[in-house]
């Protein structure tokens, strides 16, 4: 009895870590698991393309074929990955006759870890992705998602941009681009957020609020969270 007990309570912790931010929910347990969840055949520092592990942008990204392990001549199939400090998965790496077919890569935010990139290659070129870009606020020191793509088959189905401006005061602009596979424009603006009743619509079709204290802008990012989909922020 007292063993079910114990391991109970290690089964509810693994839970509250895998949960991380509100949004990420069954979606990122599942990217969890694929990267967690992997019997790998080196690590990636053993293979040909090791210096451009950045894999570039969506938009240019790099093409990587013709990959072997080093000292060999023999084109890789396999999967390989790299290990932080904390023993922990940050990037995973799937290929198939030399070329990157399947990349991973988490990125330690605050506490908790986050799938930054979760991108499928054909023919060296996504296809089908999330995406995610954080970027630190060093005023108010906080790191929040300011990009998040996620594309099936090269068509949008969810892309925002969140940007905040500091100086005496903040400013926060939000543009949703695509919503359920919906596509906005400056001529289709994605409707108003409920959180920021007061914004004013921007030239490319976002929204824009001016003059916010720090409280004032914690609370539209908490209701940012609630409308924007895998959308979080992290306190330093």
């Amino acid at each position: 009895m007292k063993t079910i007990k114990i391991l109970s309570a290690v089964m509810f912790s693994i839970l509250l870590f895998s949960c991380g931010g509100k949004g990420n929910d069954k979606e990122e347990k599942s990217v969890n698991k694929k990267i967690e969840n992997v019997v790998e055949d080196c690590n990636c520092s053993e293979l040909s393309d090791e210096d451009e592990w950045d894999i570039g942008s969506l938009e240019n990204p790099y093409i990587i074929k013709g990959v072997t392990k080093k000292d060999s001549k023999e084109i890789f199939t396999g999967v390989c990955i790299i290990k932080d400090q904390h023993d922990t998965i940050i990037r995973k790496n799937t290929y198939k006759n030399g070329w990157l077919v399947n990349a991973i890569v988490k990125e330690k935010t605050g506490n908790e870890y986050t799938i930054i990139k979760d991108i499928n290659y054909e023919n060296g070129q996504p296809n089908t992705y999330k995406y995610v870009k954080t970027e630190k606020n060093n005023i108010a020191n906080f790191i929040f998602i300011k990009n998040y793509k996620q594309y099936k088959n090269k068509k949008g189905v969810i892309d925002y941009d969140i940007t905040i401006f500091s100086n005496e005061t903040f400013s926060l602009a939000a543009t949703m681009h695509y919503l359920d596979g919906n596509e906005f424009s400056h001529k289709k603006p994605y409707s108003q957020p409920t959180s920021m009743p007061n914004s004013f619509k921007t030239i490319d079709g976002g929204w824009r609020l001016d003059k916010l204290s720090q409280e004032e802008l914690y609370e539209i990012l908490d209701g940012l969270k609630k409308e924007f989909p895998h959308f979080n922020y992290w306190k330093n």
